[in-house]
């Protein structure tokens, strides 16, 4: 067969077209298949695919599994503009050495200074209890700067409330009491005893039947409230070290009551106690001793002469009481910290102090075993110091009454007040320790205490309520009415102790329940400023200042920091 030149030329111009074509189709493949030949393989499945652009161009390289390298490793090729894709534009100063590893783990967070970045949920606590702890940085008494959790601080709530960093943390909590004022002396105000016991009489120990610890023993709900912000960073480190703190708490006033009829006139006879010798009483028919209408004994006197007899009928005898406290304290956190710790948020696997993880300690993470949480990484204990002013008002009041009958003429009654105001105001120092208990930390025990020096302005009231009509006045006629306030400055001290445990129950939150006593000396009581003998105006204007108080009982509440 022959074949014309012309025709010849003509195939293998139509041939080289064909294979040029089909030499640029395969370059153009191979640019956007991913290089998948040997165990290094150089790109990731999601690895978005671009079309080879303009120079300049960078590099960027990825290889994972082992350090050997081929002269033939797959390239992605990113120009300096925007990225065409999904893939986001990485850009790199120099290209890969080769037989350098890049497979290493990815870098740790920037760290500032000393302190490690992040938040509750990062793990980065520095202990699950946010009230308690210790340092900058993690298991450190103030956690990291800008962790939002971690410990150190402390104050009312107990030693050691979380610092948050560098910067301001807030605290407070909200209580519910029930406290209950002790008793004074056993002091009988009244007995009874049979009319057949003729006068003069003294009664036996059975025949008692009021006595002031009836009426002092009154028991108390309360609320209290505590707020304080920490002053930030402090020098030489991270965390704050002083805070303030302001604090209400109250007592509502409420009475104890303790009564006895005598309504078997010809068994028995009914007598009181307190001698109220110097004044007398007229209710309308002349005047009388006021010890007649009280039938004031021991011993018992017959009171037929000169007539008419005078018969108790009730004697009624009442306590009130009511306390209120205000307080402005600064605290220096902490003063002292220690103890060992099992372990920490930042060693992994447990969340961050937000989910709970920090709790998760087990017996097995502890003998080395696997399974297991990470424990509290704070100090065991630590102490807060405090220096504060303090105001303490405790109003009480004592009445006493006889509801009596005059054989003959007719009914009557009268009623003794005595009513004393006590105002402490002073300097008080005091601490706060906390003590955490187990792996997680977070079940604690706290002891918080403080005492002062006070100076105590007190106001006496004295007076007798009558009758509309009736009179009451001092035997001499030097005052014609019986009602002397008085006012007097005195030194007192004041001792508060509060132990108890918590519970934290998340980051934030502990649950709080205990029990406190106040003990307070160099006050004036109510009943103590009853006199010896009511003479003269003067002679009843004295204040007694050496009564003491004592009220102790329950609390409990729920204690926050943010």
């Amino acid at each position: 067969m022959r074949f014309s030149r012309t025709k010849m030329s003509g195939m293998v111009a139509v041939s080289a077209t064909i294979m040029a074509l089909y030499g640029a189709q395969t370059a153009v493949a191979q640019q956007f298949v991913p290089y998948t030949s040997g165990q290094n393989q150089g790109y990731s499945q999601y690895q978005a695919y671009a079309p080879q652009q303009a120079p300049p161009q960078y590099t960027a390289m990825a290889f994972q599994g082992s350090d050997t390298r081929t002269s033939n490793q797959p390239v992605e090729t990113i120009g300096p503009g925007s990225v065409q894709g999904s893939a986001p534009m990485q850009n790199y100063t120099s290209a890969p050495t080769p037989g350098v590893n890049y497979a290493q783990p990815a870098p740790a967070p920037m760290s500032y200074g000393s302190y490690p970045p992040g938040g509750c949920a990062s793990g980065t606590c520095g202990g699950y209890n946010t009230f308690a702890g210790g340092g900058c940085g993690v298991g450190a008494p103030y956690g990291g700067c800008d962790t939002g959790c971690g410990g150190g601080g402390g104050g009312y709530l107990g030693a050691g409330l979380g610092g948050r960093g560098c910067g301001r943390q807030w605290f407070g909590g909200f209580y519910g009491l029930y406290m209950e004022r002790a008793g004074n002396d056993w002091v009988p105000i009244a007995f009874s005893t049979p009319t057949a016991n003729v006068p003069p009489y003294y009664p036996a120990d059975t025949e008692y039947v009021i006595n002031l610890q009836d009426v002092n023993e009154t028991t108390h709900g309360g609320a209290e409230v505590r707020l304080g912000a920490t002053f930030g960073g402090g020098g030489g480190g991270c965390g704050p070290r002083h805070a303030w703190e302001v604090a209400y708490w109250g007592l509502l006033e409420e009475d104890e009551t303790a009564q006895v009829f005598d309504l078997t006139i010809d068994a028995n006879r009914l007598y009181g106690m307190i001698d109220f010798r110097g004044l007398e009483y007229d209710p309308g028919s002349g005047y009388r001793p006021v010890n007649d209408y009280y039938d004031y004994g021991p011993p018992t006197v017959d009171r037929s002469a000169p007539g008419p007899d005078v018969e108790i009928r009730s004697l009624t005898a009442r306590s009130t009481f009511s306390a209120q406290n205000i307080e402005i304290n600064l605290l220096r956190m902490p003063l002292l910290v220690g103890g060992g710790a099992c372990g920490g948020c930042d060693a992994g696997g447990c969340g961050g102090c937000d989910s709970g993880g920090c709790g998760r300690i087990g017996r097995r993470r502890l003998l080395g075993r696997r399974g297991g949480g990470y424990g509290y990484a704070g100090p065991r204990y630590s102490v807060t110091t405090l220096v504060g002013a303090r105001y303490l008002r405790f109003d009480e009041d004592f009445m006493y009454r006889t509801d009596f009958e005059t054989i003959g003429v007719g009914l009557g009654t009268m009623t003794y007040n005595a009513e004393a105001d006590n105002h402490l105001i002073g300097l008080q120092l005091g601490c706060n320790g906390i003590y955490h208990m187990g792996c997680s930390g977070r079940w604690a025990l706290h002891c918080n205490a403080n005492a002062g020096i006070f100076g105590n302005h007190m106001e006496v009231n004295q007076r007798f309520d009558v009758p509309t009509g009736g009179n009451l006045r001092y035997a001499n006629g030097t005052n014609p009415d019986f009602d002397i306030t008085a006012e007097d400055d005195d030194v007192a001290m004041i001792g508060e102790i509060r132990v108890g445990g918590s519970y934290q129950y998340s980051c934030k939150w502990r649950l709080f329940g205990g029990y406190r006593a106040l003990g307070v000396s160099g006050v004036a009581l109510s009943f103590e400023q009853i006199p010896s003998a009511f003479v003269t105006p003067a002679q009843t204007s004295y204040i007694d200042s050496n009564g003491s108080l004592f009220v102790h009982g329950l609390q409990g509440g729920v204690e926050c920091t943010y």
